[in-house]
């Protein structure tokens, strides 16, 4: 590793910690990419979809970002992903697809 991403590591690894400090926010699985400057992503290990929705929705909050989707290998990745202090984070789910109901018929 060059001194220069051994620096920009440990600055991600300042804003991670700056991140799991923050009140309200649920604990999550970070990963610090060693390969790509100035990235985190974490992942949402819950089992339940409404807690892994829920957790989502606190860290859009925080980051000041909305939530995404799109179809994943027969599930739906919600995620968010916003630069916090230098830093692009990203935060993602898989969870269920949610049964729509069908429109009423008139």
């Amino acid at each position: 590793m060059t001194p220069l991403a051994a620096l920009d590591q440990r600055h991600v690894i300042a804003v991670l910690a700056r991140i799991a400090s923050h009140d309200g926010l649920p604990v999550i699985a970070w990963y610090v990419p060693p390969y790509t400057p100035g990235q985190l992503e974490g992942r949402v290990p819950a089992d339940d979809d409404d807690a892994k929705r829920a957790a989502i929705a606190a860290y859009a909050d925080f980051l000041g970002t909305a939530i995404t989707s799109r179809p994943y290998e027969g599930h739906i990745r919600l995620a968010v992903t916003a630069a916090y202090r230098g830093v692009e984070v990203t935060v993602y789910a898989h969870v269920e697809q949610r049964e729509t109901a069908p429109a009423p018929h008139t």
